[in-house]
């Protein structure tokens, strides 16, 4: 009987300790990877100016376009037809989903901090023209 007991210890302490990292990996995806270098992957489709600055391990899409005084942190996605234009900075590990636009040429900059998501379609720091308020419309 106590050699069964050795032998289901070690195993049942070995199936928390799976399910756990399991459980804290699907929470942080951060959590328990592997330190390995991380490669840039930047599609053959994309536009980006030779002045900015792209961290390691960034993902560029097809037909996303990077400005001239773009900033990407490390580890950024850009999902296909995203865009960044202007003095913007990304912070590591922000998401630009299908057709999002950050920053303009306004004067001043936009500055996004870490391990944001820009949603589909998404439009930041863009000067829109609001129609409903201008005069004679009809």
């Amino acid at each position: 009987m106590n050699s069964l007991l050795k032998i289901r210890r070690p195993f049942c302490s070995f199936v928390v300790t799976v399910s756990l990292r399991r459980f804290s990996s699907t929470l942080n995806p951060h959590v328990f990877e592997e330190k390995r270098e991380a490669s840039s992957f930047i599609h053959p489709t994309a536009v980006i100016h030779q002045n900015a600055v792209i961290g390691q391990g960034v993902s560029v899409g097809s037909f996303c376009t990077i400005g001239s005084s773009a900033k990407l942190g490390n580890g950024c996605q850009m999902y296909p037809a995203s865009h960044i234009f202007g003095n913007t900075e990304l912070g590591d590990h922000c998401v630009l989903m299908t057709g999002a636009v950050v920053g303009d040429d306004l004067p001043g900059g936009i500055v996004i901090g870490c391990n944001n998501i820009i949603g589909h379609h998404a439009v930041v720091g863009v000067k829109c023209q609001d129609m409903k308020y201008k005069v004679n419309f009809y």
